[in-house]
């Protein structure tokens, strides 16, 4: 299976990843969010998909 990020970084070109991804508003997973710059999509969607609580979903 291989992903195209080109295609995910389009979606979300402009958008804050953590309104998207986030199921509720976690202040801190904000925080973190809002240091990371457009260009860090992938790594922003990596990041929060390893977390355990995401896991659990």
């Amino acid at each position: 299976m291989s992903i195209d990020w080109s295609k995910v970084e389009a979606s979300f070109a402009g958008r804050n990843v953590s309104e998207i991804i986030l199921q509720k508003s976690w202040a801190e997973g904000h925080k973190v969010f809002q240091r990371f710059s457009d260009g860090r999509v992938r790594t922003d969607i990596i990041d929060v998909m390893s977390t355990p609580e995401y896991q659990l979903c």
